[in-house]
């Protein structure tokens, strides 16, 4: 990952994301797809902030090269039902598991899907 520059920063600020999050098991197999969606309150070395419904935050890691320019339209959140029209970013992610966080997988992926992910460490 490249390290998050101002001009980066705050190019993301304001906008509305759209991400599809991927979990597998070390062995690659799909544990849970979702997705998430909100407007970019903060970027940094640590995470990426995102106001999602209700007023929640939810954390994605602090990864800017995973953020595309989205495609126009309507994007169908299969996990919600939710229809996002026209979001300005999208971001896909991929996660697998670890051996450890395996033998605690629901509450990882609960985790996960309330608040995203915790912030790097050492940035």
């Amino acid at each position: 990952m490249k390290k998050i520059t101002d001009i980066r920063q705050r190019t993301y600020l304001g906008k509305h994301l759209v991400v599809g999050i991927t979990v597998r098991t070390s062995a690659g197999d799909v544990v849970k797809s979702f997705n998430r969606h909100g407007v970019v309150t903060k970027t940094d070395d640590k995470e990426i902030v995102l106001q999602i419904g209700g007023g929640k935050e939810y954390r994605l890691p602090p990864d800017l090269d995973a953020i595309e320019t989205a495609a126009p339209g309507a994007y169908h959140l299969c996990d919600t039902g939710e229809l996002v029209e026209d979001p300005e970013l999208s971001m896909t992610l991929e996660i697998t598991l670890s051996e450890e966080s395996e033998a605690k997988r629901e509450a990882v992926l609960s985790e996960l899907m309330e608040r995203g992910f915790p912030p790097a460490k050492g940035a």
